[in-house]
């Protein structure tokens, strides 16, 4: 029910559609008159009268231009009925025409039917006539024609007759001509031999000659090698000179460009044209023949040109790779050294793609992997000149009598030259890093190889050059410490060189690590390649620990050697009544002082304990203190030992280790160089015998020692103790141990 009436109310809104097919004027019409008011009945009758005017003004368009094509049709058709029946007539008249022919043609044929056997036998004897004509004038023809370099021309006639020739040799007529002919034929191979023996012969040239000999039946082989003999002279002369020109590298970069050029261009280019001909003229002619045996023939001569090839390719593969490692181990740059290996290398992936079997493009890029070591390798060779110089150059300019004679300045020289070493450094190895970044360059083909680029970032510039470098700081530092340098160093160089390389562990090398695999682009997988870094800060910090390590024991050292010659030159047992401190322990101070500027000038003070009030003020040593205020002396010598009291102070002291590494900071370092003054003092001593006014000289130098040098080191205590032990020492090994009243040191030391 439902689906009825939905159809009857669309055929009622169809039928009030004035647009649609089922359009029904007179409901349409009523209901417009029961619905819309009078002023839209008027708007709705002019609308539909306009729209009638429409219609009727474009059917009247429509009628003329279709009355206009129906005339313009109906003359065409008229036309085509008149050439119609003007073909019908030509046709009638063509096939008359045609009959006629036919019927004369009959005639023709049957009139010359009887002649016609005899047109054919003469024609066959006429061409037989002609072809003992060609083989009667065969031999003037064949040497007319080689006369005028026709050679080609020339073979073609003796092939097309030799079939003949062979087949009636035995005719009397026949056998000369053939004698005749095989004689000029073997002249004609003996002309197409020399050409093989010319300067000036081109491999299209041989190879055209060699067509004309295997045309003639010579054997493939011995043309083969004939062949690859005359074409390599050219290559064997240009080899020659591309081995005398890498033998006589100047270093020059315009020159190895040219080189490159020579060979690529010139022994490269020549090779190609040389295979590609050989190809053509054996190895593609016999594959063609599809036999057994031209297969086997082609083998054979593809063996031989492999041979062939691959010894002039070991040739000049060598000389290139003489003439590039020569190149990198000299050249400042590296842009015309990639340039011609880029475009060596793209010539031998074409010659290999030339010579199935062959891969020179891998033997070029393994040639190329050892050049570009050779190119790491000069690099750290430059970084290394670059880094004595700048150590040569601050030793001259720290030792120069001007800054010897300033102390300030000196100090303000060694800051100056750790800077400028650290910066020469730094652009250094920044300007040896982006001169290697032209090996790897996007346009550069064998940079495009991931296994290059990861071998050379790694193994090349990582391994060999970074971290080659900085081994070298610490080898350098090493030998100022134990090797042959130790003997002639300048001690403030050894500060210097320590200095350089705790700067170095802290920024640098983080510094150039991340510098590489940001300009190579590589990451680092290899645990080896991984542990790089910290262990070279690791070196950097042990250099750097044995330096200043050095650098203590060199100066305390150079100290106690000034106070052993004092003591050796000295009459101890007849030494007169001290009236002043020796010149050598003022000395010892100076230098102390000396030495606090340099050192100060490039590490911190660093921590010292806490120091007693009376610090520079103390008269008197524990030692002698002792003496003066204890009863012991006055028993006799063989009732108490002397060395007692000394003995147990001892005992409680703290053990002083001359020689442990020292920090680094100044207190540190100049503590360590007066504990190995004093111990030689020390030492020194112990060595010698004393009358009164020799112990009594050396209590006034000890009171020296200690009033001064207290300032240096970290804990005072050490130096009293050692000097205690000095004293005691020399007070020990005393004839008359005397000691003199503390106001008088005090007042000798003061004036002093």
């Amino acid at each position: 029910m439902e689906s009825g009436r939905g159809q009857e109310d669309a055929f009622d809104a169809e039928s009030y559609n004035i647009n649609g097919s089922l359009f029904h004027p007179e409901l349409y019409l009523q209901k417009l008159l029961k619905e819309a008011p009078l002023s839209h009945l008027m708007k709705k009758e002019k609308e539909i009268f306009r729209q009638i005017q429409e219609l009727d003004s474009e059917m009247q368009t429509l009628v003329y231009e279709n009355y206009n094509k129906f005339i313009s049709a109906t003359d065409t058709i008229r036309k085509m009925k008149t050439d119609f029946k003007k073909m019908e007539d030509e046709m009638e008249n063509l096939k008359e025409k045609m009959k006629n022919i036919s019927m004369s043609s009959d005639q023709v044929s049957s009139t010359l039917q009887d002649r016609r056997h005899q047109i054919h036998e003469l024609s066959g004897t006429h061409s037989m006539l002609q072809r003992l004509q060609f083989l009667f004038n065969l031999p003037t023809e064949m040497k007319k024609l080689m006369n005028n370099g026709e050679e080609a021309k020339a073979v073609e006639d003796y092939l097309q007759a030799q079939q003949f020739l062979c087949q009636y040799e035995q005719m009397t007529s026949f056998h000369s001509i053939h004698n005749e002919t095989e004689a000029i034929v073997q002249e004609l191979k003996t002309s197409l031999r020399k050409k093989f023996t010319q300067k000036d012969a081109s491999p299209q040239g041989l190879s055209e000659s060699i067509d004309l000999l295997l045309r003639l039946g010579e054997p493939p082989d011995t043309l083969c090698s004939l062949f690859l003999e005359s074409s390599g002279i050219h290559l064997v002369n240009t080899l020659e000179t591309l081995e005398r020109q890498s033998q006589n590298c100047d270093g020059n970069q315009s020159g190895y460009v040219e080189f490159m050029d020579a060979g690529c261009n010139g022994f490269i280019g020549d090779l190609c044209l040389l295979v590609a001909a050989y190809n053509d003229s054996f190895i593609i002619r016999y594959r063609q023949l599809r036999s057994d045996s031209g297969n086997a023939i082609a083998l054979a001569a593809v063996e031989r040109l492999l041979s062939y090839t691959n010894a002039l390719m070991n040739r000049y593969l060598k000389s290139v790779e003489d003439r590039s490692l020569e190149e990198a181990k000299k050249a400042s740059s590296f842009e015309g050294l990639v340039q011609g290996l880029d475009k060596f290398l793209r010539r031998l992936h074409g010659i290999s793609q030339l010579l199935p079997g062959t891969d020179f493009g891998r033997t070029g890029t393994e040639l190329i992997g050892r050049v570009a070591k050779v190119c790491c390798e000069a690099s750290l060779q430059r970084l290394k000149d670059d880094f004595e110089r700048q150590l040569m150059n601050s030793s001259e300019a720290l030792q120069s009598p001007k800054l010897v004679a300033q102390e300030k300045d000196l100090g303000s020289g060694m800051n100056e030259a750790v800077n400028l070493m650290l910066s020469c450094i730094a652009s250094h190895m920044k300007a040896t890093l982006l001169s290697l970044q032209a090996l790897v360059a996007p346009d550069v083909t064998f940079a495009t190889k991931s296994y290059f680029r990861q071998s050379f970032a790694n193994d090349g510039v990582r391994e060999t050059v970074i971290v080659g470098f900085f081994q070298y700081v610490c080898e350098t530092a090493k030998e100022f410490c134990e090797g042959h340098r130790s003997g002639k160093v300048f001690p403030p160089l050894l500060l210097i060189l320590s200095r350089v390389c705790l700067d170095l562990e802290k920024s640098t090398v983080h510094y150039f690590f991340t510098m590489i695999d940001e300009i190579f682009g590589v990451t680092v997988t290899d645990k080896r390649h991984q542990n790089d870094r910290s262990s070279l800060c690791q070196a950097l910090k042990a250099a750097a620990q044995s330096l200043v390590d050095h650098y203590t024991m060199l100066q305390g050292v150079a100290l106690s050697q000034m106070i052993r010659k004092s003591m050796e030159t000295r009459n101890w047992l007849q030494s007169n009544e001290p009236r002043n401190v020796r010149p050598v322990m003022k000395r010892i101070v100076e230098d102390i002082s000396a030495m606090e500027t340099h050192v100060g000038a490039l590490f911190e003070e660093g921590p010292r304990k806490e120091r007693s009030s009376d610090s520079s003020r103390r008269a008197y040593s524990q030692f002698s203190r002792t003496q003066n205020k204890s009863a012991w002396p006055s028993y006799p010598p063989h009732q108490l030992d002397r060395s007692f009291l000394t003995n147990l102070h001892r005992l409680f002291s703290d053990r002083v280790d001359i020689h442990s590494s020292v920090d680094f900071n100044k207190i540190s370092i100049l503590t360590g160089i007066i504990k190995v003054l004093l111990k030689a003092f020390l030492e020194c001593v112990r060595l010698k015998t004393y009358g009164k006014f020799g112990v009594q000289q050396i209590q006034v130098d000890a009171h020296y020692l200690q009033i001064y040098l207290w300032r240096f080191v970290s804990d005072e205590n050490l130096v009293h103790n050692l000097l205690d032990e000095v004293l005691s020492s020399a007070y020990h090994r005393c004839v008359e141990p005397v000691l003199m009243d503390s106001s008088i040191v005090e007042s000798i030391c003061q004036k002093n």
